[in-house]
């Protein structure tokens, strides 16, 4: 009976005969009484392990490399940008500084000049300086992103980043000097006389601006290249790289840091005792009125317009004039102490009828070279006097701003006027 009733079992079950199942025990029906189902399989699937790093971890797991670094480029841009803009203004520091003497707030000067204009830059002080530091970190942050926005669409310069950041350097350098400056208020055009300067400014556009921007922007786009192609990210040890620095970014740190380093070095030793007293709140040696300049040697008369950067200040008519000791600095080209340039400066009037004509004095800029008195200002001594003054109004801010412009003729003597009529003058013997 026992039997009987487990075949009916399976039966119902639609279990065949043949299938296996624990033999019933012998004994009748107490003993079938005794057997008991096996227990259903259960599968047990053991939880994943985490996927999140530790925070104790120096690297990243491959799968998440490339989202991360679709992330961190704009952070790594950003460090580009101001790694190239922090070697950039250190060397423009150095340069200046060394070649001319000018301080590091001139050079800054200069950069917000671009905005506000020549005049309101060197009058501003500490605060426009500030601004040409803001301005100079905002312009490298814009080549940087300008480089990443490009890398991201073409892949070759993904492929040959330094072909890449080399070209760019060159373009940034022609689009500086011949488009940014050119339309800026600064009023510059075109490249200044130093060869030197033109060189280095080149080297300066690839090594210093260019090669760290795309360091930066490629060590960021290095997941996205991963993730595109397995084989790249095989030879990259699966892609796990951690935020230690490699050689590259302590070269990078040494450089910026020596920079920084040396341009303070260079501004301390730039700077001679007399610079220092006058930074101090002395005022510089006092320059005489010039009696009786417009009976020296007539150098060049020239008419500026509103179309100028520099007209708020220097707009009109002027007339300059040299004494003897100037008119030997133009033929040689060493002006020597003693030396007397006198800018005088005029308002025009426009009659309507085609004539324009001279108006009333505005004021009379005087330049006067003795090495000793003037020597934190490379010799030459500034003063400006009002239309029927004869106190120097200058302030000392005003004053070394005149050394700065200055200073970019240097190989001219720091001289802006050329002699008109030199050779007619050596003619006549006058």
């Amino acid at each position: 009976m026992g039997e009987a009733r487990a075949a009916a079992i399976r039966r119902n079950r639609g279990h065949s005969p043949s299938a296996t199942m624990p033999p019933l025990p012998a004994g009748g029906s107490k003993a079938s009484s005794q057997w008991q189902r096996p227990a259903p399989l259960r599968l047990r699937i053991a939880p994943a392990a985490p996927t999140h790093p530790s925070l104790l971890s120096f690297t990243r797991p491959a799968m998440n490399y490339a989202a991360r670094s679709t992330r961190s480029l704009p952070l790594w841009t950003a460090i580009g940008g101001l790694i190239a803009g922090t070697l950039d203004i250190g060397y423009a520091i150095t340069y200046w500084g060394v070649t001319a003497h000018v301080p590091a707030q001139r050079i800054l000067h200069s950069v917000a000049s671009g905005l506000i204009g020549r005049e309101a830059a060197l009058a501003g002080g500490a605060s426009t300086a500030a601004l040409g530091l803001f301005l100079h970190y905002f312009i490298a942050l814009a080549m940087a992103a300008v480089y990443a926005f490009a890398a991201t669409r073409l892949a070759w310069m993904r492929q040959r980043p330094w072909l890449a950041s080399t070209l760019y350097g060159l373009w940034l350098f022609v689009a500086m000097n011949f488009i940014v400056v050119p339309l800026s208020r600064a009023g510059g055009k075109g490249l200044p006389d130093d060869v030197v300067w033109i060189v280095l400014s080149i080297a300066v556009h690839v090594v210093f601006v260019a090669w760290p921007i795309a360091w930066a922007v490629n060590r960021a786009m290095k997941g996205l290249r991963m993730r595109a192609d397995p084989r790249d990210r095989a030879s990259h040890g699966q892609g796990a790289r951690g935020y230690g620095f490699d050689l590259g970014d302590a070269v990078l740190v040494a450089a910026v840091a020596i920079a920084v380093a040396i341009g303070c070095i260079a501004q301390a030793a730039a700077a001679p005792p007399a610079a220092q007293s006058t930074a101090a709140g002395k005022d510089a040696p006092a320059i005489a009125y010039p009696s009786g300049y417009a009976m020296w040697t007539h150098i060049k008369s020239g008419l500026i317009t509103s179309a100028h950067a520099a007209y708020p200040r220097f707009g009109g008519l002027h007339h300059v004039y040299g004494n003897a000791a100037a008119l030997q600095g133009f033929r040689s080209g060493n002006y020597p102490d003693g030396a007397v340039l006198v800018y005088d400066l005029f308002e025009t009037r426009d009659h309507g009828d085609g004539i324009i004509d001279q108006g009333p004095r505005r004021h009379i800029d005087v330049m006067v070279k003795d090495s000793r008195r003037f020597a934190a200002t490379a010799g030459w001594g500034y003063a400006e006097f009002a239309a029927g003054q004869r106190s120097d109004r200058l302030k000392t801010a005003e004053r070394d701003g005149c050394a700065a412009c200055h200073a970019t003729r240097r190989k001219h003597g720091d001289v802006f006027s050329e002699w008109a009529n030199q050779a007619e003058s050596a003619a006549t013997g006058s």
